[in-house]
């Protein structure tokens, strides 16, 4: 069984990569564009060969451009929200220089930061939104790293002023999973981990959409708080109850893929 999803995942891989090195030629905006419905084609057939089960609780933002926030527990966080949400990722320059994941970035399109070089920020920041409103949304990590799973790391509000550059609310989402070997972080291995990740026959995860936070009356610094608050909350089952009712009401979408 893990031989037969890895192969699968080898001619995913290879095809992938032969989808994104075609739309190479093309206008970077349509490029982009182009790949993040690739990403997001591809994320849904690599997680049904992982065997990742996905519910999906209530909706998104009606708002055309969003910046996606999400708490970072694995490199499956981009899967699952690359298939629900075609996007652009935005990652570290450290993960830019790794081997695999480097390259499956670069071929992505991802848009690469570093957070140590304030003087770069501006034009960062300024390459996040001419993404946003001219190709695809864009997804922001903003524990600037991933986590064990068992909480929400703090956030760093420095790229929500995406948010304020162009008029765009945020759209936070919580991902929770069932299984806590898929958390991937620290100085872990990529092959490794994928390797042992192979073994797991099903993986199920929550993913909460959640109210978006208006651009309009808060600072960065309150975006990030309030979206760190609200993925806290989800990410700990505050709202469950409160939820649930909702969901009955007919107010709150649930969505199983």
């Amino acid at each position: 069984m893990r031989l037969t999803k890895f192969f699968l995942f080898l001619f995913l891989f290879f095809s992938y990569t032969l989808c994104c090195f075609s739309c190479i030629f093309l206008e970077k905006t349509s490029r982009l564009r182009l790949i993040s419905k690739i990403t997001s084609f591809f994320s849904s057939l690599l997680l049904k060969v992982l065997g990742v089960h996905i519910k999906v609780r209530g909706n998104l933002s009606s708002k055309k451009l969003k910046l996606i926030v999400s708490n970072h527990v694995s490199y499956l966080d981009i899967l699952i929200i690359a298939k629900l949400i075609p996007s652009i990722f935005v990652t570290s320059t450290d993960v830019e220089n790794e081997f695999f994941t480097g390259f499956l970035s670069k071929i992505g399109g991802s848009i690469f930061i570093n957070r140590r070089l304030l003087k770069r920020i501006h034009r960062e920041i300024l390459e996040i939104a001419k993404v946003i409103v001219h190709s695809c949304p864009v997804c922001l990590f903003p524990e600037a790293t991933s986590s064990d799973g068992k909480t929400v790391l703090p956030f760093k509000s420095t790229f929500f002023e995406v948010a304020k550059k162009v008029s765009i609310h945020v759209q936070p989402v919580c991902l929770k999973y069932s299984d806590s070997r898929v958390c991937y972080y620290g100085d872990m291995k990529f092959f490794n981990h994928f390797w042992k990740l192979l073994k797991i026959k099903r993986i199920d995860v929550q993913i909460f959409i959640l109210e978006y936070v208006s651009n309009i009356e808060n600072t960065r610094h309150e975006m990030s708080n309030i979206a760190h608050s609200r993925i806290l909350k989800a990410f700990n089952g505050e709202e469950t109850c409160k939820d649930f009712q909702r969901f009955i009401a007919g107010n709150w979408n649930l969505r199983t893929f």
